[in-house]
């Protein structure tokens, strides 16, 4: 295919949550997979990366403000979301938490395929 595959499965599991018809799965996946991890995941890439502030300005500010809508906004609407949608009901909580699980795996994939197919990682093992 034209993605990388660490790509075209972690956009597969993005759709299976779609194709599910359940939207607390979709929520779920949304807010636990994604609006809660990615400020600490963006945090740890402007502490760590090599890439100063002064070299790539507008990156450095993309993350930043990723950082803040989620942190400060998307994250406690989703979770809002999550909850309007599962209400009372054990089996919808339960599908959600599975969902929220398959998500974070798959983004832990996704991240794993792209660090190993980096250049600096071919250098490493040989």
């Amino acid at each position: 295919g034209l993605a990388p595959a660490p790509s075209a499965v972690f956009t597969r599991t993005t759709f299976g949550f779609l194709a599910s018809g359940k939207p607390h799965t979709v929520a779920a996946a949304l807010a636990l997979g994604r609006e809660h991890v990615i400020p600490s995941m963006f945090r740890a890439f402007l502490s760590r990366m090599a890439v100063t502030e002064a070299q790539a300005p507008s990156f450095h500010y993309y993350l930043n403000r990723h950082v803040h809508l989620d942190e400060d906004f998307h994250a406690p609407l989703s979770l809002r979301l999550l909850a309007a949608l599962c209400g009372e009901d054990a089996d919808k909580w339960r599908e959600a938490e599975a969902a929220a699980e398959a998500a974070v795996n798959a983004r832990l994939q996704f991240w794993d395929g792209v660090l190993k197919a980096l250049p600096s990682q071919h250098a490493q093992a040989a």
